[in-house]
């Protein structure tokens, strides 16, 4: 059987303390937080009534992953030639789930060797269609040794 406290179970009246004169010690405090609410105004909040899902194209971190590409031939292994790395491009670019700068993160992340100290010397501000323009130009149109003697 629990134990009981004598004063309470003959009756007797147990008297205690406000809280409000109970002394306090720093360490016993709880921190508060305060939070504000941000307000909507009546057209913004009503737009998003009826809403029933969100799409954020802008999200950042949504890069896709590009094979490799150097420009060193014969193709280096892991790498894919420039024809196939162009055709992964344009299969982003078409993508309208993608922002174009995410394609061009994906397009730097993705070119090594020879081809990078090109993308280098194009800027850092260069757009996606100057690299491709001068990719295009440089790798682009390759002849090896049996098409140029024909």
């Amino acid at each position: 059987m629990p134990e009981t406290n004598p004063d309470i179970a003959n009756g007797t009246h147990v008297s205690s303390t406000p809280f409000d004169k109970v002394e306090k010690k720093p360490s016993a405090i709880p921190k508060t937080f305060k939070f504000e609410q941000a307000v909507l105004s009546d057209q913004a909040s009503a737009s998003l009534q009826n809403v029933s899902h969100f799409e954020f194209p802008h999200v950042y971190g949504n890069v896709p992953k590009l094979p490799f590409f150097s420009g060193e031939e014969p193709c280096p292994k892991g790498e894919v030639s420039f024809k196939e790395w162009l055709f992964e491009v344009k299969c982003l670019i078409n993508d309208k789930n993608l922002l174009p700068s995410n394609v061009l993160q994906a397009v730097r992340r993705s070119i090594r060797v020879s081809a990078r100290q090109t993308l280098i010397s194009a800027g850092e501000n260069a757009s996606l269609d100057s690299i491709l323009l001068k990719f295009t130009s440089l790798f682009g149109t390759t002849f090896d040794k049996n098409n140029v003697l024909q």
